[in-house]
């Protein structure tokens, strides 16, 4: 059974369209919520890039309404089977090592060392 993990790079593509949408909306469509995880610090930076599209009129307000809408119901609502993982202390410093040996931004090292966990 496969499980995926979203960086919010991947994740946004599925709220605002963006090359590789398709294949986001495709796994939405074809595989069980409970079946995806995200950082919870992710949710953030994916609303912050749809808001960064909606005041740069690469979206409506409408679809930014949408998209906010959508990625309540799907990851943030608790009802909701999409997991979302809290980033703490050991998970930050675990991910140093990661930053030294492949000059990473800190979120991908978070995001590398969070899939390297799951595995």
């Amino acid at each position: 059974m496969n499980y995926f993990y979203f960086n919010a790079s991947a994740l946004v593509k599925r709220y605002t369209q963006e090359t590789g949408s398709r294949n986001i909306n495709f796994l939405f469509t074809n595989v069980p919520l409970n079946r995806m995880t995200c950082l919870i610090l992710g949710i953030v930076e994916i609303y912050w890039v749809c808001v960064r599209k909606k005041n740069d009129g690469r979206i409506s307000s409408e679809d930014f309404t949408q998209s906010r809408i959508n990625l309540n119901y799907e990851v943030v609502d608790s009802k909701s089977a999409f997991n979302t993982i809290s980033v703490t202390d050991s998970l930050v410093l675990n991910s140093i090592t990661l930053i030294e040996s492949h000059s990473l931004k800190q979120y991908r090292c978070i995001s590398f060392t969070i899939c390297f966990r799951l595995k």
